[in-house]
């Protein structure tokens, strides 16, 4: 059942929902989409317009072969992807700016400098383990039972790289850390039964490298390879 009511009371009372004016009565709800689709088209006239109806995602999906994603970015997760990345420039530049980056064969370091007298007891560990003699170096391997000489190739060190003293370190009286590496073009050892053996590129695998620290201002080497090779 339709429902009219006189354009003044509309005006009078507000409007509400749907509504259709015809010849000074109004057609308000249900009633107004049921008359709307009884009246019919002027003579002459084109269809009524329709508006396009959005394409839904399954109609999307079907004309791209896409899937649509489960995830959708929002402020929230942008943000905190942005806090994250600018924690890890800081954590990189903090680091950057505590360490030596070795460049051309000199060390470059952004605070202080290097302390140069641990270039003696440096060198007392060199002669320690090597004996050289022109190009190559000489050693033993002590691990073993039996030492078992070696002979390197154009052994150098390369450093020293300024490492990173913590809070801790510096509790403990350390106010300096070192390292040195080495680099072997080719290394080749001794048995006793055949002499020496066809030589392997590089160098030998518990040839590792050194790290020295300054504690209560005198140099101590914190580790070597003394352990593993040793002219003694």
């Amino acid at each position: 059942m339709s429902e009219s009511f006189p354009v003044s009371l509309i005006r009078k009372f507000g409007r509400a929902g749907k509504t259709f004016t015809l010849a000074g009565v109004l057609l308000v709800g249900s009633s107004a989409t049921l008359f709307a689709q009884g009246v019919p088209r002027a003579p002459g006239g084109g269809p009524p317009a329709v508006a396009p109806k959005p394409a839904t995602t399954t109609a999307a999906v079907a004309e791209t072969g896409a899937k649509p994603s489960p995830f959708s970015p929002n402020a929230f997760a942008q943000d905190a992807l942005k806090k994250l990345a600018g924690e890890m420039e800081k954590r990189a530049a903090d680091f950057k700016e505590a360490a030596i980056v070795a460049e051309g064969g000199e060390a470059v370091r952004s605070v202080g400098e290097i302390d140069e007298s641990h270039q003696k007891v440096l060198g007392e560990l060199m002669q320690s383990m090597f004996l050289q003699k022109g190009s190559s170096w000489f050693t033993q391997k002590v691990r073993d039972t039996i030492p078992v000489p070696y002979e390197c190739k154009n052994l150098e060190l390369s450093g020293p790289t300024s490492l990173v003293v913590t809070a801790t370190d510096k509790a403990d009286g350390i106010d300096q850390r070192l390292s040195y590496g080495f680099s072997v073009s080719s290394h080749r050892k001794y048995a006793k039964a055949s002499g020496w053996q066809a030589w392997e590129k590089g160098k030998p695998v518990l040839l590792t490298g050194i790290i020295m620290n300054r504690e209560d201002g005198v140099w101590v080497v914190a580790s070597s390879p003394l352990e593993s090779f040793s002219l003694r």
